[in-house]
């Protein structure tokens, strides 16, 4: 697990990851919540005490999170009168935690 979370921490291999997730709808079998859940363990300081994530990962996890939203955006102004369905509800459930993690791990110097 700690190997493959390395590895995952690696700029080029998260816009790898990224790009391939992008390549199928967000709803799809929960692959963005799936994602996501994947990489807010890449982004937990505490799998890995050694980590500083670096900018990019952050820039790169940001804009991808902001397209989600987006789509979640127009979605929940479509859908006033009804429930979102389960994986729906799963993805922004996901994306409130991922953003959680992301703020945990944003180093003290790019908060102020």
């Amino acid at each position: 697990r700690r190997e493959v979370l390395s590895h995952m921490r690696r700029q080029d291999i998260a816009a790898r990851l990224c790009a391939l997730v992008e390549s199928v709808p967000y709803l799809t079998c929960n692959v963005a919540a799936k994602f996501l859940c994947v990489m807010r363990l890449v982004l937990d300081a505490r799998t890995c005490r050694k980590f500083e994530p670096p900018l990019d990962i952050f820039s790169l996890m940001a804009k991808y999170v902001q397209r989600i939203a987006d789509g979640l955006l127009n979605l929940l102004k479509l859908t006033k009168d009804k429930c979102l369905d389960v994986r729906e509800q799963t993805l922004c459930a996901e994306v409130a935690s991922f953003m959680t993690a992301l703020i945990a791990s944003t180093p003290i110097s790019v908060n102020c």
